[in-house]
């Protein structure tokens, strides 16, 4: 499947590493270094945990154009980048798009998406786990031997869940299907948000946050009030296992 990757970020890198391993022609699209670094390089991921460092060669675009037609496009960023992107994602021509990470506008974008394209959106959306950090070069991930990828639409069956399923055949990602991924992200924002302030407290010293038992308290006392409020509000908390957890 002939699929792009926009964005070139952690999350991203690693994405369109999977995507290559399971036989996809994988397009990133990146700019300044990081783009001068893929194309020069490829795409270098250290497997922190796994202590190996792989490199993927891709394809490597600076601007995404309207007739550049890709099977998936996926969108990896953060939350606060979206925007900005909404337009080049509309005007271009493919059909199916993919916004992946923390979210707290679904419905507004995919609304955006399908009435300012000029063919038919079709929108998901989905969050991968894992963590990492950029250096000079290449990515550092952070994950377990299977990475967990929830996606899904926003209260409605994908019919082109199929396309999905092949473009992640043979790769080690554990797919979990969401019939509403707004209420899986909203539970999200709900688990990380009292999590951050964790850092902030400590100046980002989390063995000492972690000796803090009062703070932590603190913590799954928000994540409680935060689930309750979902729910009052009409949502599930998703997934349904994180209540109990917390």
């Amino acid at each position: 499947m002939r699929i792009l990757v926009y964005g070139a970020g952690v999350l991203g890198s690693y994405l369109a590493h999977e995507l290559v391993r399971g036989g996809n022609d994988i397009t990133m699209l990146a700019r300044g270094s990081r783009a001068d670094e893929l194309e020069k390089s490829g795409n270098v991921i250290r497997h922190y945990l796994q202590l190996r460092t792989t490199v993927d060669k891709v394809t490597v675009i600076r601007e995404l154009l309207p007739g550049d037609i890709y099977d998936l496009i996926f969108v990896v960023m953060k939350y606060p980048d979206f925007e900005a992107v909404l337009p080049a994602l509309a005007a271009n021509h493919s059909t199916h798009v993919i916004i992946m990470g923390n979210n707290a506008s679904p419905v507004e974008m995919r609304k955006y998406l399908q009435t300012n394209s000029p063919v038919e959106k079709k929108v998901a959306f989905a969050f991968q786990s894992l963590a990492g950090w950029r250096e000079t070069g290449r990515v550092n991930c952070v994950r377990g031997p299977q990475l967990g990828l929830a996606y899904g639409g926003l209260g409605e069956q994908l019919s082109w869940r199929p396309v999905m399923d092949q473009a992640f055949k043979n790769t080690r990602y554990n797919m979990t299907y969401y019939t509403n991924m707004d209420e899986w992200l909203k539970s999200h924002f709900v688990l990380i948000l009292p999590l951050n302030r964790i850092s902030v407290s400590y100046q980002g010293d989390l063995r000492k946050a972690a000796k803090d038992k009062r703070l932590l308290n603190y913590v799954m006392d928000a994540i409680d009030e935060g689930h309750q409020v979902l729910k009052e509000n009409g949502y599930a908390i998703m997934p349904a296992a994180q209540e109990q957890f917390v």
